[in-house]
Order: structure tokens, then sequence, then C-alpha cells
């Protein structure tokens, strides 16, 4: 994994510097979209390491050491599972565009909830109205 990391800090970094001489000659708005694409792109890189590699590394690790530990590895292999949902979430947070698209998004849904909210308490339900014998005589 150390050579795989080395590769990918290499890349990075040589991606990064010819970056930055190339995006030189962009737009302002352009070249602020071209940095959030890269800070994605290193964070989609990153994010695997922590919710992916390293739990399965101690998992496998801990029988060779011959370690008894008691730790709560249902949360660590949860991560596996959340993984693919932090892709999506880190483009989102990252890219200022597509995180106002979603800031609209849940506005425009929590408005319609509250204003569904509002509406329906101020209808006057129907009740029944219970009548006894003698007036009904």
């Amino acid at each position: 994994m150390l050579f795989q990391y080395s590769i990918i800090l290499y890349c990075a970094i040589r991606m990064y510097f010819e970056m930055e001489s190339k995006v030189q000659i962009l737009s302002p708005s352009l070249r602020n979209l071209h940095r959030q694409f890269f800070k994605t792109l290193v964070l989609q890189v990153a994010t695997p390491t922590v919710t992916l590699f390293a739990p399965v590394t101690v998992l496998i690790y801990l029988p060779l050491f011959d370690l008894q530990l008691d730790l709560p590895f249902g949360i660590s292999t949860s991560a596996l599972a959340f993984y693919p949902a932090l892709d999506a979430i880190i483009v989102m947070y990252v890219v200022h565009d597509y995180r106002e698209a979603m800031k609209n998004i849940f506005n425009k849904i929590i408005k319609g909830v509250h204003k569904w909210a509002n509406t329906s308490d101020a209808v006057e339900r129907p009740t029944a109205t219970i009548r006894s014998p003698e007036v009904l005589n």
C-alpha cells in the first residue's frame, strides 16, 4: 500500500503544479472550479483509505499479533457500506455550484413541508356529534 500511495502522492503533486501553470489562462470562475474539482479528487482518493482500508487492515492484522481486544468492529465495518455515499457527498460539499443547488432543493422541500404543515392545521375537521335518544324523538 505504501508503494501505491507514493504513486498517488507523486501524481497528485505533479498534477497540481501542471494544473496551476495551465489554469492561469482561464477566467477566475473557471480557475476556481478547477481548484474545487482538484480538491474533490484528492478527497475522493483519501476517503477509501479511512473508510475501507483502515478498518480492513486492523481486522486482518489483529490475529497476526495475537491481540485480544474488545473493539466495536460493527462501527468500523459499517464504514464499508457508508463509502459509496461519501463519494457523492464530497462532490456536493466541495463544489460550490453543487452545494448551492442542494441548498436550494432542501430549502424548497422544507418550505413545502412547512407550508403543508401550516395549512393542514388551519383546516377545520368535522366532528361527529352524538345525540341522545330524547332529542331525536
